[in-house]
C-alpha cells in the first residue's frame, strides 16, 4: 500500500506564508550558513569556521517548508570555473572577491533552516543582494554548467 502524503497544518501553512512574505531568497541574495550545515550536507566537507557565504539560485517561490532552496558555497580561493562577488563582509576590503561554483552541485537548503533561535541560514546584512553585474555573471556561470551537463543549451 503506498504511504500517504501528509497533510501540511494550518500552522505549517501560516509558518510558510511567513517565510515567503518576510525572506527574499531569489537568484542573487547572499547568506551566511553556519559550519555545521554545510559539513552536514558537502560529503567530506569539514571547516573550523563558524560560518561560510551562500548565494542563492533559487528562481521560484518555496511550495513547502521542505521546498529546496538551492545555494552555492562561496570561498575566498580563487575559482577559474566560477564567478565571484566583492565586499560581503565589512571584515575585509570591499575589493576582496568572494567565489562561488567550486562545488558541482548547490547545497538544498529548506525553509525550515531559516528559522529558530539560532537558524543554520541566515541573510547576510552586510550585502544582501550581489550587483546587477555579479548576477549576470552568476547567470553565465549556470549557463556553462547547465550547457556541460546536458542541460539548457
Amino acid at each position: 500500500m503506498a504511504k500517504q502524503k501528509e497533510k501540511p497544518t494550518i500552522y505549517d501553512s501560516h509558518l510558510l506564508a511567513l517565510f515567503n512574505f518576510a525572506r527574499d531568497y531569489s537568484f542573487g541574495t547572499l547568506w551566511w550558513v553556519a559550519e555545521p550545515y554545510w559539513e552536514e550536507h558537502i560529503p567530506g566537507y569539514s571547516s573550523d569556521r563558524k560560518k561560510h557565504p551562500g548565494f542563492s539560485i533559487c528562481r521560484q517561490k518555496a511550495t513547502g517548508l521542505r521546498s529546496n532552496i538551492p545555494l552555492l558555497y562561496g570561498t575566498s580561493c580563487y575559482c577559474a570555473r566560477g564567478f565571484y562577488v566583492t565586499d560581503l563582509s565589512e571584515s575585509y576590503p570591499k575589493t576582496h572577491r568572494t567565489w562561488f561554483g567550486s562545488m558541482e552541485k548547490p547545497v538544498q537548503t529548506i525553509p525550515l533552516a531559516y528559522f529558530g533561535e539560532e537558524p543554520p541560514v541566515i541573510y547576510n546584512s552586510h550585502k544582501y543582494r550581489a550587483t546587477k553585474k555579479e548576477i549576470a555573471t552568476a547567470e553565465q556561470f549556470l549557463r556553462r554548467v547547465m550547457k556541460k551537463n546536458g542541460g539548457e543549451k
